[in-house]
């Protein structure tokens, strides 16, 4: 990992570069002294969220899950994950995963599904089910621009241990202004960026600049839209040679920001329970939502509902609060990672997702 530090101008080029200037005084309000963290180091599954459980009989519970899952530093393309078991008490009806392209580091969650069957008894262990990405690489070309990861960056982690990681969630907030990293490792001149709305339209442009500490890496300040939006990089080297890469996903912009912080876990008669405080905050919509948790497999509510509905406004100082108490079936070390969803009330069709990361004391 590299630490993204402030180069001052030298002699020769008096004035400092505004748009330097601008990236710098929001990777340092992201990160501080901490570190940036770099690209996984091959495709991975990073978790599975339950859709939906149906019972099938007295004794059998049919379970309904999609996949998070985080490329690696090259592109993918037509990929797919095989999902099967390691018990014979977790029965794995479906198992191919459609995922389609997977852009070099960004965070893909599937539309596609995998299925199990368990006993009403038992309760699901993740380290059971066991998964296999496959996919195309996009091969390298002579003669044309590399392009690696490009990723908007967030902060991740507990206070005082904040790293910037790549967005855990649809898209980054609507009306805010992204940090937007591109990883481009040959000698280039000049390297920007286009936002294109769904029909290809530009809605947003500029440059992105990088600094001795961290030569592969350009960054840009970005206006977020309110409309879902494709990123486009575009460079030309130093040799003359231009080239452009335009991302497979579709980010969604979503419409508040949402965090999740927990208490410290208690425990009686063997029991351990979590308390947790998801707050919503800087709105751009009004009108009346639903926000759903649902929790990680092996955790399960104990206190409080996982389901609200609030009245949105924008600009409001006050910040909806809402409480509920967990009880992990297994001890989940430090973190689990909530999954929340928020929607129009009455449709669901089209809703945001964040990934929560959880983070208590042991």
């Amino acid at each position: 990992m590299t630490q993204l530090l402030y180069v001052a101008p030298t002699p020769a080029s008096p004035r400092p570069n505004p748009a330097l200037l601008i990236v710098q005084g929001i990777v340092a309000a992201l990160i501080a002294t901490s570190m940036l963290s770099s690209a996984e180091a091959m495709p991975s599954v990073e978790g599975f969220d339950l859709i939906s459980s149906t019972r099938i009989d007295a004794t059998a519970v049919a379970y309904t899950y999609s996949l998070r899952i985080r490329g690696d530093d090259i592109p993918y393309t037509g990929a797919t994950v095989a999902v099967s078991s390691r018990s014979p008490s977790v029965m794995v009806t479906k198992s191919n995963v459609q995922v389609g392209n997977v852009d070099a580091g960004t965070f893909v969650r599937t539309s596609d599904t995998f299925e199990i069957r368990l006993d009403g008894q038992t309760s699901l262990n993740p380290a059971k089910l066991k998964f296999v990405v496959f996919g195309l690489p996009t091969e390298s070309v002579p003669g044309k621009v590399q392009f690696g990861a490009v990723e908007f960056l967030e902060p991740t982690g507990r206070a005082g241990h904040q790293v910037s990681g790549p967005i855990q969630t649809s898209g980054p907030r609507a009306g805010s202004v992204g940090l937007l990293r591109a990883t481009i490792c040959d000698a280039t001149s000049t390297v920007s960026f286009d936002l294109l709305d769904t029909t290809g339209a530009g809605i947003g442009s500029g440059g992105m600049v990088n600094t001795a500490e961290t030569p592969c890496w350009y960054f840009a300040a970005v206006d977020i839209p309110r409309v879902p939006f494709y990123v486009r990089i575009k460079a030309a080297t130093l040799g003359g040679t231009a080239d452009s890469w335009t991302s497979s996903q579709q980010y969604q912009p979503l419409r508040f920001a949402l965090s999740a912080d927990a208490g410290s876990r208690s425990a009686s008669a063997g029991i351990v329970m979590i308390p947790i405080t998801i707050r919503i905050s800087d709105s751009t919509v009004e009108g009346d939502y639903t926000v759903e948790a649902i929790l990680p497999s092996g955790v399960e509510a104990v206190s409080g509902v996982a389901s609200w509905r609030v009245a949105l406004r924008v600009g409001s100082e006050a910040s909806p609060v809402f409480r509920l108490m967990v009880r992990p079936a297994q001890d989940p070390g430090s973190s689990f990672t909530l999954l929340v969803k928020a929607y129009p009330t009455g449709s669901a069709s089209n809703p945001d997702y964040y990934y929560l990361p959880v983070h208590f004391d042991r």
